[in-house]
């Protein structure tokens, strides 16, 4: 328990630091002087929501080892505390949450600007990823190694392409609708560029959901409601 406590502190100390940091980053050689500007606020903003989600994660299983049982007054039958979050696979149920909500940030920090005045996202790219999405969801589902897919829940790790690949589908597609909606409240304002990045984060949202609808249609005989190992 002591270890976890630990633990979550030096999480938290990380978000305090990264999210305290001074903007931009200042690089300099062996002779102290300046030899580039950087400006990391969105990565730095990434690592301090990661760690402090972490961290409260990490202290809340302390809170349980610590108050999760303990006796009757009768000294008969013990009971424990149960919530959905601490039950097997409850810790990937919040990982599943941080990421979606990571997703938001994403969409609305690529909008900055800076960065949009550097991409390239036009109509010709929302309408390829809008056709080539679909196309790769079904591939990755006719090629796979597995013979059965299970159907997502939010309580299953969200990277495991290779066994249960409608589980990272389902977490990518919320991901891409997160990024598209953290995108929206910069879309006034940023010209074109704008428009086309956010017009992307919803190609890529409906190009994942148009694959999956036609994936449970062509593969419905492959799809069970088997529950994960945890």
């Amino acid at each position: 328990m002591l270890i976890n406590v630990v633990l979550a502190l030096i999480l938290f100390q990380t978000a305090y630091i990264t999210f305290s940091a001074n903007q931009p980053v200042l690089f300099r050689d062996q002779r102290g002087q300046v030899t580039g500007i950087h400006d990391l606020t969105v990565l730095f903003r990434v690592i301090s929501v990661s760690a402090f989600a972490l961290g409260t994660l990490v202290l809340a299983r302390a809170a349980y080892l610590s108050f999760g049982k303990r006796p009757e007054p009768d000294g008969g039958r013990r009971f424990s505390l149960r919530s959905p979050f601490f039950a097997p696979g409850g810790r990937w149920t919040i990982c599943n949450v941080t990421l979606i909500i990571l997703s938001v940030w994403t969409g609305y920090a690529e909008m900055e600007s800076r960065k949009v005045s550097k991409t390239n996202a036009d109509a010709i790219l929302c309408a390829a990823i809008l056709f080539a999405l679909p196309i790769f969801v079904l591939a990755i589902l006719a090629i796979g190694k597995t013979r059965q897919f299970r159907k997502p829940k939010w309580n299953r790790f969200p990277l495991n392409w290779s066994s249960d690949p409608l589980q990272v589908l389902f977490i990518s597609t919320l991901c891409a609708l997160g990024a598209f909606f953290g995108s929206l409240p910069r879309v006034y304002g940023s010209a074109t560029h704008g428009f086309w990045v956010a017009a992307s984060f919803a190609s890529t949202f409906l190009g994942l959901l148009i694959g999956q609808i036609l994936a449970y249609r062509l593969f419905a005989d492959r799809i069970t409601d088997a529950e994960s190992e945890q």
